[in-house]
């Protein structure tokens, strides 16, 4: 479990999405989560990561929250190794629930905002497309997550990816008209019997793909680890995604 830990695989997902087709067709969203850099996993980690990403040549790379675990650490040296990904359209990263975990909230943002487009509540326009950003609101109601998803100045006719670190909310995203929600979080339980709890708490968003209407929801296992760093029947992974027509 603890080797396997250090192991990043890639997993792949199409999505037949007619929103997102037109202009992402034939491209590589690549989504990563959880890296939980700090005490355990550091700048080698880090590197692992990005060789890993860089390997698949994608066009945009979104980073799903707790990219730190929380404890104070040297994040410039830590996350330095974010400045080598290539992408066509950039990096996009929006907070999770470790990163309200910091103690120098003032030190460690400046870092991530440098390596990667930081998205908190906020929205950017890229390829035709918005991506919007949803921080963490640990127990939030749906009408909290839609008076928030709307303030971001979201338009339900032009085509979204949304960044959503805890998927319990991803439903509702969808049914509000979101074309893609990607989400972490749930780390597959990392090993049993933790993955028979997040099963219970997240249901079918505990992972992998899910479809509603024409929107899609995709929660990744996330790459790192937290608490124990183990990982068993739940591979750490970064996911391709690819649009179709």
């Amino acid at each position: 479990g603890v080797i396997n830990a250090t192991i990043p695989r890639v997993v792949n997902y199409e999505v037949s999405d007619s929103a997102l087709s037109k202009d992402w067709a034939h491209r590589k969203i690549v989504l990563v989560s959880d890296t939980h850099l700090g005490v355990v996993r550091g700048k080698n980690f880090m590197t692992k990561v990005v060789n890993k990403i860089n390997e698949q040549n994608p066009d945009v790379v979104l980073v799903a929250g707790d990219i730190i675990d929380g404890p104070v650490f040297d994040y410039a040296k830590g996350l330095s190794p974010l400045s080598n990904l290539k992408s066509t359209f950039g990096t996009f990263y929006t907070p999770g629930n470790h990163e309200a975990f910091n103690l120098e909230p003032e030190k460690f943002y400046p870092v991530i905002k440098s390596l990667a487009l930081t998205l908190v509540d906020d929205k950017y326009f890229v390829n035709n497309t918005q991506i919007v950003g949803l921080s963490f609101k640990g127990g939030e109601s749906k009408e909290s997550i839609l008076q928030r998803f709307n303030k971001t100045g979201y338009n339900k006719d032009i085509p979204s990816i949304v960044i959503l670190h805890e998927p319990k909310n991803s439903e509702v995203l969808q049914n509000a008209g979101a074309s893609l929600v990607v989400s972490g979080h749930t780390h597959c339980g990392q090993f049993f019997p933790i993955n028979l709890i997040v099963r219970s708490i997240y249901k079918k968003y505990s992972y992998g793909l899910q479809q509603r209407d024409n929107s899609f929801a995709i929660t990744t296992c996330g790459v790192g680890t937290a608490m124990t760093p183990m990982r068993i029947l739940a591979n750490p992974e970064i996911v391709v995604i690819k649009i179709v027509q």
